[in-house]
């Protein structure tokens, strides 16, 4: 089999089932789609539509889960959750399934999330045997945690109960929510002061699940008004399957870093002991030549243009994953944080007139990257994809607003990038959505999104090319360029024994207004085959496609010194042949201000530019020759 046919786009994209509104959907990070390999079962857990079957309050406050046991041929549907007075928000969950079962009709689903009485006022807990008489009616087991004292059986306060859910092979079921001092105001401040993460682990016992809480509270830089340099809403947990490693991710700034560690970055907690005791890992370093392909792509902070402190950026989504080796794989996007002043750790640069987070000139583009533990100790990185676009607000005071189909409902668009694996967990998957530039007049706003998909073999240390998941798909139900609000589930399914199939949700209404009710679709058919993994990783010679052009990067030797440089810049650069040398200055943002050309001798040339010209600042450096380009980053003082 050719490995340029083995890769399969989704083949149909089906309506299957739909909600009130978006409210439950819209942020992403929250566990709703997943595949369990033990019965073949697809579960989708959502709030119910309002035409669904007659059920107190009118649907608003319960909570479905769809279930296919086919691949998502057909599906089937049951209540786990209903009550008049705590109506369901936000839900995530999946499947219980008991030690050594295959059988599917012994499982049950389990879910939690947040509830609305006439504000935000707890969080709900609840499991249904999936034989259990009735769709329409839940189970015996539900339970309310309210958000005051003594906060009912579980004892403590806890927020957000909506990432992080996993199923592990020991028996137990985890979610993750979040610690914080006041869970009755939603503010960032003091008041909410949002502390750290709340590891919520499940046991069933007697037809119930009892829940326990253990807390991970890192110590980090405090803002003026007292609260933590600690960022809400994106905390992530992953899970080997036997349940002894798991790694908790948050995204702050730590107490007592300094330099390019004084950043939002990533505070991690490890267990080895199935949850018994977690360890916090050091500190890492990402500014350093180790990870030459991430700080080549970053803006210095504004008062020292030598001073790279990578700034870990959620929005275009963050998911964590854990391989066959029992590693953590973090897949994000990274922009330069603009100081390393106390009082100015949150803010980053916008660039132009559409306040855009990127400058999109030269690697200016939003890149993920997969950051992951090894074997050995520490970390390495490499590049999963470019992506041409980036989500628009769902406020006038953000960038892009008057370009997001669903500002009506003030809902925020982006990439929603997420990470799954195969079941023995030797492959790793990416998923982003991405809007072709031409369609919003060459701006870069994600608008009509695409799926787009990479996978990685951590065994081999091979990519595959990126997959354009639903472009072109329009039957029977039409995703390409509506893939809003999509799904990844947790794991692919083993259709063979070389063949990954991986299932995708989308969701959305004909009048992109979130406060009315949703359609869910079901993406069936994207796949990757083992002759897809071909394309090696890290900076040596992967290809970027980026607004249409093949970026080689580094297939040549090329240094650029000094730099910083003062205004005189040498290029050295080694060549295989003779050949036609052409070096290009850009600004920031992509503007080409300098060429040179050349004839270039076969071994090692250098080459002198004056750069005087060119006031302070960042630029890049772009050099061609042996019809290969690179493309660095160059600071002048």
């Amino acid at each position: 089999m050719s490995a340029k046919t083995a890769s399969s786009a989704a083949s149909s994209c089906t309506h299957f089932s739909g909600s009130s509104n978006v409210s439950g959907i819209y942020q992403g990070g929250n566990e709703v789609l997943q595949y369990n390999k033990d019965v073949n079962a697809i579960t989708f857990v959502h709030n119910a539509s309002p035409t669904y079957s007659s059920i107190p309050n009118g649907n608003s406050g319960t909570i479905v889960t769809k279930y296919s046991t086919n691949n998502g041929t057909s599906w089937d549907s049951t209540v786990i959750w209903t009550n008049t007075t705590n109506l369901a928000r936000v839900p995530q969950g999946g499947l219980y399934n008991p030690l050594g079962n295959t059988n599917f009709t012994n499982t049950y689903m389990v879910a939690m999330g947040e509830t609305f009485g006439t504000n935000y006022n707890g969080n709900w807990f609840c499991s249904k045997k999936n034989t259990a008489v009735g769709t329409t009616t839940p189970g015996i087991d539900q339970q309310f945690f309210p958000n005051t004292a003594p906060f009912g059986a579980l004892g403590k306060k806890v927020d957000f109960t909506r990432y992080g859910f996993t199923y592990t092979q020991d028996g137990y079921v985890r979610g993750l929510g979040e610690v914080c001092n006041d869970i009755n105001n939603t503010t960032a401040t003091a008041t909410y002061g949002l502390r750290g993460a709340a590891i919520l682990k499940g046991m069933f016992i007697a037809g119930a699940f009892v829940w326990s809480y253990d807390s991970l509270i890192p110590n980090c830089i405090l803002r003026s008004n007292g609260s933590k340099h600690l960022t809400s809403k994106m905390a992530r947990m992953a899970w080997n399957d036997a349940g002894t490693v798991g790694y908790v991710v948050m995204l702050g700034v730590r107490a007592g870093t300094s330099g390019s560690t004084k950043g939002y970055q990533p505070i991690v907690y490890k267990t080895t002991n199935s949850g018994a005791s977690w360890s916090l890992m050091p500190v890492q370093d990402f500014a350093t030549n180790q990870f030459k392909c991430l700080v080549d792509r970053l803006w210095p902070v504004n008062t020292n243009s030598t001073l790279i402190v990578p700034f870990f950026s959620p929005n275009e989504g963050i998911d964590a994953a854990v391989d066959i080796n029992d590693q953590l794989h973090i897949a994000t996007t990274v922009v330069g944080s603009m100081s390393t002043n106390n009082d100015s750790l949150d803010y980053t640069n916008t660039f132009g007139t559409q306040n855009y987070r990127y400058p999109y000139g030269a690697f200016g583009y939003p890149t993920i990257y997969d950051f992951h533990t090894t074997t050995s100790g520490g970390w390495w990185s490499h590049i999963v994809d470019s992506m041409s676009t980036e989500g628009p607000a769902g406020t006038s005071a953000g960038g892009g607003f008057a370009y997001n189909p669903w500002a009506a409902a003030a809902y925020p668009l982006s990439a929603r990038i997420q990470v799954s694996h195969s079941p023995d967990r030797r492959k790793i998957f990416y998923s982003w959505t991405m809007t072709d530039t031409t369609a919003v007049s060459n701006l870069h706003w994600n608008a009509f999104p695409d799926i787009y998909m990479r996978g990685f073999d951590v065994q081999v240390d091979k990519m595959t090319k990126r997959l354009n998941v639903t472009g072109g798909l329009t039957t029977p139900d039409n995703a390409d360029q509506a893939a809003y609000f999509h799904y990844m589930a947790n794991r692919s399914i083993a259709t063979s024994s070389i063949t990954n199939e991986i299932p995708f949700t989308i969701s959305y209404n004909m009048t992109n207004d979130g406060n009315q009710p949703m359609n869910h679709y079901y993406l069936k058919g994207a796949s990757f085959n083992q002759t897809d993994f071909t394309l090696p990783t890290s900076c040596g010679t992967v290809t970027s496609s980026i607004n249409s052009i093949n970026v080689n990067i580094n297939p040549f030797d090329v240094i650029a010194f000094p730099n910083p440089s003062k205004g005189l810049t040498s290029f050295s650069l080694s060549l295989k042949n003779n050949s036609d040398v052409e070096i290009n200055i850009y600004s920031a943002i992509g503007t080409q201000l300098i060429t040179n050309q050349i004839i270039g001798n076969a071994g090692t040339n250098t080459i002198d530019v004056d750069l005087s010209s060119l006031s302070s600042g960042v630029y890049f450096y772009e050099v061609k020759a042996d019809n290969s380009k690179v493309i660095k980053k160059l600071i002048i003082e």
